[in-house]
């Protein structure tokens, strides 16, 4: 008999310590869970950024020029950062890309190549710096101006 409340406490036991431990996973789980996390600390890597870049090209009388390759470089690797996107009619271009690099501000430029040759013009390439921060992730370009090229063959 005495064996058996022993075995019945002991399952009770169980019970409780069991619901305890339960309660304390939960609390864990909701702790470590990113919607209650603390601010990212010294040591915790950056997740990175994804950047939107959007600007104008004309020739040196103002108009627009349409395909044109655009592509945006990183400064200091001079690695590619974003595709060869071309200009559309207006001379617009939209850039976009995901860097994750760990950076305050980083200088980056925009380059411009005439890639269809004598098509729309022939023009000089041109390349415009831009300083992105990890606070801001869309930028603006000031309208880049391309030169007539001139053939001194």
């Amino acid at each position: 008999m005495a064996k058996i409340v022993a075995t019945g406490l002991v399952k009770v036991w169980m019970k409780i310590i069991g619901f305890i431990l339960s309660l304390l996973g939960v609390s864990m789980t909701m702790t470590g869970c990113p919607m209650y996390a603390s601010p990212e600390m010294y040591g915790v890597p950056y997740d990175g950024g994804y950047y939107q870049i959007d600007g104008i090209v004309t020739n040196s009388a103002n108009i627009p020029i349409k395909e044109l390759s655009v592509i945006a470089w990183d400064n200091v690797s001079k690695e590619k950062l974003s595709e060869g996107n071309v200009t559309y009619s207006d001379g617009s271009y939209n850039l976009s890309f995901y860097d994750n690099s760990e950076f305050i501000d980083k200088k980056i430029f925009i380059q411009v190549f005439d890639v269809d040759g004598v098509e729309n013009g022939s023009y000089q390439s041109a390349k415009k710096e831009l300083t992105i921060t990890k606070t801001k992730n869309s930028y603006t370009v000031d309208t880049i101006i391309l030169e007539d090229s001139t053939d001194d063959k």
